[in-house]
């Protein structure tokens, strides 16, 4: 496979966190080998260079079928992405909410006085020694 395919590099945090810009085809592969899709026993080079070859190919495919967008070489995004950005961010918010509101009706009362007290305030009932 000797085509040039768009790089697809993920989260730039996760890249920091990681060490090193990880193509999407590393990530895949490391999914299909977690997921055994490679029968249990292949040598670990062959099991490597299947996984990759398998996460080359689903992306090749992708991209001919126009699955795949590369992401724009300049800051700009487009009207859909924006929306698109908007929801998830929306979803996000209404989750922490309704985890904060399950936390409220479902936390013990000496956690949540725990939860509220200022800084180096011991909990109540906690041992100060």
């Amino acid at each position: 496979m000797s085509e040039k395919l768009t790089p697809y590099l993920g989260s730039v945090l996760t890249n920091y966190e990681n060490g090193c810009q990880m193509d999407l085809r590393l990530k895949l592969a490391t999914d299909f080998l977690r997921a055994r899709t490679i029968p249990l026993g292949t040598p670990p080079e062959e099991a490597a260079r299947v996984a990759l070859d398998l996460s080359t190919e689903l992306l090749r495919l992708g991209e001919e079928r126009g699955l795949l967008h590369p992401l724009p070489d300049n800051d700009e995004i487009d009207s859909g992405l924006r929306r698109h950005i908007r929801r998830n961010k929306r979803a996000e918010v209404f989750m922490n909410l309704i985890t904060q509101k399950l936390l409220q009706d479902e936390a013990p009362p000496d956690l949540l006085r725990a939860m509220t007290l200022p800084p180096g305030t011991p909990p109540p009932g906690g041992n100060n020694a």
